[in-house]
């Protein structure tokens, strides 16, 4: 693991995003800026929609006044410049005006399975106040500066797989362009590069509106999207590792781009779903009350303290509370992780503990669309 191999670990053609730009240029993709409405202060939403042959998926963007002070890379963060969710397909006013009451609270808030990924960035540093000065004095950034730093803002985590009630892979994962790992994800950061670069000039404009001018097209090709962690490509691999058929990384070698043998991969799935089925029947010895029940969408529970008609202790909520409550709803992911959790509590092992997991998580698949996702409580 030491930096000279780690740097040496340059693209190639099975980077994800590659494979994304290569897809939306082979299927033709358009994007448009479908809405802007960013103040001088630099305080707003914009929306940005990429139409493909079959599906579109739209990029909304929140940007935010924040205060030097507040601003931290850390994943613990609560405030960011800049909080983004891409939605499937072209977001309403309603949906907007929900997303404005959520997506900027990130574990505070809540997403429908109407999102496919949960985002937030910072400005850089080193870098953005540069160039806004530099645009809004008529000319452009210095070429070392971008060099040197590469981005205008950086993500602090692009969520997706279900959490924070997005939607599951098993909702996209036969569109083609979500086949492939991390496509979701990649296209969410591609398109929060095409709001910070729209962001940046505007920045500049509201500065100085009579000398401001905007990137020249070879500057703002070096400008990407910086990001400071990657926790979720690691229980992504474990959790669907049909995604990813590779052997176990070394790092002293790159992993094979294909797998050396396709049946046992197979083989290992089958039999996992063989044993998924035999743990389900593990469920019902748990000791917790299991909200994985048949529950009708407006449907009281009384034994439930954060019913969708209640608060904490059985206290009644407000009908535009309850109408919210009534939306949220359990991904696979948060089904999966709800049974693992209090199995482990009850003093199984581990291993017990993810196969009990697994088999609530293949249990609610098998329910179907009409049993499943159910209200939250």
């Amino acid at each position: 693991m030491t930096l000279a191999r780690l740097g040496a670990a340059h693209q190639t053609r099975l980077s994800f995003m590659r494979q994304l730009l290569r897809r939306l240029v082979r299927d033709d993709w358009t994007i448009t800026q479908t809405t802007f409405e960013i103040d001088a202060g630099g305080v707003g939403h914009a929306v940005y929609t990429a139409q493909g042959p079959e599906h579109a998926y739209s990029l909304v963007a929140f940007a935010h006044d924040l205060p030097a002070d507040q601003r931290s890379d850390r994943v613990i963060a609560t405030a960011w410049d800049a909080t983004f969710t891409l939605f499937d397909g072209t977001p309403t006013d309603a949906d907007i005006a929900r997303l404005r009451d959520n997506v900027p609270l990130k574990e505070s808030g809540r997403i429908s399975d109407r999102e496919l990924s949960l985002s937030r960035a910072n400005r850089s540093v080193r870098l953005w106040d540069h160039v806004v000065d530099a645009l809004s004095a008529g000319h452009q950034p210095d070429e070392e500066q971008v060099r040197a730093v590469g981005y205008l803002m950086r993500t602090t985590a692009v969520y997706g797989l279900g959490k924070f009630g997005a939607a599951d892979r098993e909702q996209t994962r036969h569109r083609p362009e979500c086949a492939s790992p991390f496509q979701v994800e990649m296209l969410s950061v591609y398109l929060a590069r095409c709001f910070v670069m729209d962001l940046v000039e505007r920045m500049a404009r509201a500065r100085n509106p009579g000398t401001a001018v905007p990137l020249d097209p070879a500057v703002r090709r070096r400008f990407g999207i910086g990001n400071s962690t990657g926790l979720g490509m690691a229980p992504f691999l474990v959790n669907h590792p049909q995604a990813s058929p590779h052997r176990p990384p070394r790092p002293d070698r790159r992993p094979p781009a294909l797998c050396r043998d396709p049946r046992q991969h197979a083989q290992r799935r089958h039999a996992a779903r063989g044993h998924a089925a035999a743990q389900a029947q593990l469920l019902r010895r748990l000791p917790f009350r299991s909200p994985l029940g048949p529950l009708a969408q407006d449907q009281h529970v009384p034994s439930c303290p954060f019913s969708p008609r209640t608060g904490g202790n059985g206290r009644r909520l407000d009908p535009a509370t309850a109408a919210r409550g009534r939306i949220l709803t359990w991904s696979l992911n948060e089904i999966e992780a709800l049974a693992r959790k209090p199995t482990r509590g009850a003093g199984y092992p581990w291993g017990l503990a993810e196969e009990t997991g697994r088999a609530a998580r293949w249990t609610a698949r098998q329910a179907g669309p009409a049993r499943w996702p159910w209200p939250m409580c």
